[in-house]
């Protein structure tokens, strides 16, 4: 995400809680059938997501500076 772009991931160890519809796709552990198609969703429409808001987001949320900062 910092490079701003989308991610697919599967929801587990709290990804959830990163992870929303402007930054990608989450899909089921184990589920390869949503695997496929969050893949080819991607590959379809990643031009949709905005790179400058992923990357701002993870910035935001992320960076060695937001790291100690109590949440």
């Amino acid at each position: 995400m910092a490079s701003g772009l989308p991610i697919i991931a599967s929801n587990g160890g709290g990804i959830s809680e990163i992870l929303n519809k402007e930054n990608g796709i989450l899909i089921q552990p184990k589920d390869i059938a949503g695997l496929s198609q969050a893949i080819d969703y991607m590959l379809d429409r990643y031009q949709d997501y905005s790179p400058e808001k992923i990357s701002q987001y993870a910035k935001e949320n992320f960076s060695y500076e937001m790291g100690g900062k109590n949440r």
